[in-house]
């Protein structure tokens, strides 16, 4: 296999380097991509002569390909593209995506070395289908095809971790994963997220259907009938002794051998044709001796399409490709000495609705994932231990030790109008059950846990008994299975005490006693800290959240990091690791695959040494820049400019 690849990241000319712009430009919104240096430009020309461009000029000593990083959606134009003085190239951006993403574009290949100048210039022009004329620029790549190097540097305390749900995840063959890990030098321990959708058996809900029935009126042997559907039509001559029934089911059985987007019964003299799915549609006409009634929605009328709800009754509950997915990859892990937790979590899209945790007032959880938070009732219980349990049967299948993550298994963290998300029927009777009296109502999570300690206290225990039950359910079939726990020290946190913002509530009832040690069955205790490391980018926080289970009195060996490496733009990889390896934390985790290979992370980190000459020199958020609508000359960003935005960034950072 062979790919494009540069030594050195720092070859990628960002968007502020050797560059200049014609024509309006301003800072591309945070939400369309996530940027490599952390920061792009767009533009969108208004008219034909409103001419809109960036020049980059750079220096590559060997023959090459060229690449723009940009992005490709829905408003995205066209562009064209001369280097050297050439001939115009024109390349068109428009992706019919709901999102957009951001990508790498090649606009040449075989560039010989040398000195080159390259004008990209906006289009007024576009796709048929574009609703814009939009232009993003991130950086400019020269890149020297070569084969896929080996590992720069193995680390055998670091890994990245995989989400199931991802297109780097269920679509990717798991011998692929590995050889990511492999040639990235990340042999540390890997942590695998089943996620939330397409892990369990689903079964559609609240769709409808087109349909028709089809009547037989009166007929004579060998008299023909026919039906034509969408322009097709068959033709039956029933014979003497046929009995309307009869006559009937030989037409059912005509349709259904015949039309594979639909499917017929019949009763009698009757024919009922429905399609076999929402969207599909039909045209329907026959002889005089047939009568068509349309149902609703008519067999030409698309239906509703519903939605998947999950299915917990039926056993195994994993669809058997994902049971063969885990026992892959697994596999994989095994064959490269790699250990990995398997994780699931209290969320799932679509599931019943009597398994959803419920506010004060009634209303279920439903997070912007989009899925559902679950509460520790009886029948979650009974789906989680048997999904866990399905998990541990593919490892041990596999031969890789068993571990499996309680992944974030809390108590929903924030509140709705009318109070916290404690209050399903089922917690609320056993509650009730218990201390004969009805359960307190915490209306925020920063509320004090001594407000009523029976209610808190109950609450926590519940949370450890549901994970005790799973711990035993998987221990019954797999003995050896190992344990640990993912907590989110920011959603529990927020603010540290003595900040009016410190969320001691959440802090009382998502932290067990039992998860403080692992003498009752959790053995890894894995931190994250999304809201400090990714959004925030505080120092002081991702150290806190880096030491926070050796601080509960936990070894180096139980302890683990989780950070992220997504969103706009990511977050200081370079310092996080540094402080990892000064945190004495037992190993490091970087969530997750599909981010880090979409945004060319470089390998290898950083020395330690250097940690503040790199970060002095990461491009951190900063506001957007202020720019006329028209300049006559171009915009040029000095390095010094750009220099003194990193040191200003970079001392707020560590404020």
């Amino acid at each position: 296999m062979r790919r494009s690849q540069s030594p050195n990241e720092k070859e990628r000319l960002e968007e502020s380097r050797n560059a200049s712009y014609s024509g309006y430009w301003e800072e591309a919104p945070y939400s369309a991509a996530w940027w490599s240096g952390g920061h792009a430009r767009r533009t969108a020309p208004s008219s034909p002569g409103d001419v809109r461009k960036v020049t980059v000029t750079y220096q590559k000593n060997a023959t090459h390909d060229l690449y723009v990083g940009t992005w490709l959606g829905r408003s995205a134009g066209k562009i064209q593209v001369v280097i050297d003085g050439g001939a115009p190239q024109v390349f068109d951006l428009y992706l019919n995506d709901y999102n957009g993403l951001a990508a790498l574009r090649k606009i040449e290949s075989g560039i010989s070395a040398g000195h080159r100048t390259v004008e990209i210039q906006a289009l007024f022009d576009k796709h048929s289908s574009s609703t814009g004329y939009y232009f993003h620029y991130d950086y400019l790549w020269p890149l020297v095809p070569g084969d896929v190097p080996d590992a720069p540097q193995v680390y055998s305390d670091v890994s990245l971790a995989i989400d199931f749900d991802t297109d780097h995840g269920y679509k990717k063959p798991p011998a692929w994963h590995i050889w990511q890990l492999q040639k990235l030098g990340f042999q540390g321990h890997a942590d695998v997220y089943m996620g939330v959708f397409w892990n369990n058996k689903r079964r559609r809900i609240g769709a409808t259907y087109p349909n028709c029935t089809v009547q037989l009126g009166s007929w004579a042997p060998d008299d023909p009938l026919w039906i034509n559907v969408s322009g097709t039509t068959l033709y039956f001559s029933p014979g003497p002794g046929m009995s309307g029934s009869d006559v009937a089911a030989h037409l059912r059985a005509m349709l259904n051998v015949t039309f594979p987007g639909v499917w017929s019964t019949s009763a009698g003299g009757t024919i009922s044709i429905r399609s076999r799915a929402p969207g599909y549609v039909f045209t329907i006409s026959t002889s005089d001796n047939l009568a068509v009634t349309q149902g609703s929605p008519s067999l030409s009328t698309p239906g509703l399409e519903g939605d998947w709800e999950m299915i917990d009754t039926i056993s195994p509950v994993m669809t058997q490709g994902v049971r063969n997915w885990i026992r892959d990859l697994a596999t994989q892990f095994n064959l490269a000495g790699i250990q990995a937790s398997f994780a699931f979590s209290m969320e799932c899209y679509l599931p019943p609705t009597a398994m959803a945790a419920r506010y004060w007032d009634g209303a279920p959880v439903e997070l912007s994932i989009p899925s559902t938070q679950m509460h520790f009732g009886t029948r979650v219980r009974a789906y989680l231990k048997q999904m866990y349990k399905e998990c541990a049967d593919e490892l041990a299948a596999a031969g890789l030790p068993i571990v499996l993550q309680f992944g974030e298994t809390q108590w929903w963290y924030f509140p709705n109008a009318s109070g916290m998300p404690f209050y399903d029927d089922e917690t609320k009777a056993d509650f009730l059950a218990r201390f004969g009296r009805a359960i307190h109502r915490f209306l925020e999570n920063t509320d004090d846990p001594a407000d009523d300690p029976q209610t808190a206290d109950f609450l926590r225990d519940r949370l450890w008994e549901y994970c005790a039950e799973v711990i035993a359910h998987v221990r019954r079939y797999h003995p050896t299975a190992v344990f640990e726990c993912l907590w989110p020290l920011d959603a529990n946190q927020g603010k540290p005490a003595p900040d009016a913002g410190f969320r001691r509530l959440n802090m009382h009832v998502n932290l067990p006693e039992q998860w403080k040690n692992s003498s009752h069955g959790v053995k890894y205790f894995r931190a994250e800290g999304f809201d400090y490391d990714v959004w925030q980018k505080n120092t002081p926080l991702m150290k806190q959240t880096m030491r926070f289970p050796r601080e509960l009195g936990r070894p180096a060996s139980e302890c683990m990091y989780l950070t992220g490496v997504f969103g706009t733009p990511d977050p200081p990889l370079q310092q996080s690791y540094a402080m990892w390896k000064q945190s004495g934390t037992g190993s490091l985790c970087l969530w997750a695959l599909d981010q880090f290979c979409l945004n060319s992370r470089p390998v290898p980190f950083e020395a330690v040494s250097t940690m503040r000459a790199v970060s002095a020199t990461y491009y951190h958020p900063r506001a957007a820049r202020a720019m006329p609508t028209q300049r006559a000359e171009p915009v040029v960003v000095t390095a010094s400019g750009a220099l003194n935005r990193f040191a200003a960034n970079e001392r707020n950072l560590n404020d």
